[in-house]
């Protein structure tokens, strides 16, 4: 077991907030995770006899949307944000 090296620190990777079906993540969005999560901390705190912390990298799923075209992207851009700027000098010049 890597913890009875007593490293400095395990970093426990991908741990999902959300409860959405997500493979084989370990899981901590909610109350009924601690049991789990406590269970850890006593294993690794155990064999490392105290030496080791654990760190948790928190993942959250969110939507994956498709990127537009680029002909699509370029004119949402455009529009927004390429005209506002001349629209608030002209504006500021002709003292709308």
């Amino acid at each position: 077991m890597l913890c009875a090296r007593r490293p400095g620190a395990i970093v426990v990777e991908a741990t999902g907030i959300r409860d959405v079906p997500s493979g084989p993540l370990l899981r901590a969005g909610h109350d009924r995770f601690l049991p789990g999560l406590r269970d850890l901390v006593r294993v690794v705190r155990t064999a490392s006899q105290g030496e080791t912390r654990l760190f948790i990298q928190l993942i959250d799923f969110l939507a994956i949307r498709r990127r537009p075209s680029p002909s699509r992207f370029f004119r949402r851009i455009s529009d927004d944000h390429c005209t506002t700027p001349g629209r608030v000098w002209q504006s500021g010049r002709d003292g709308r």
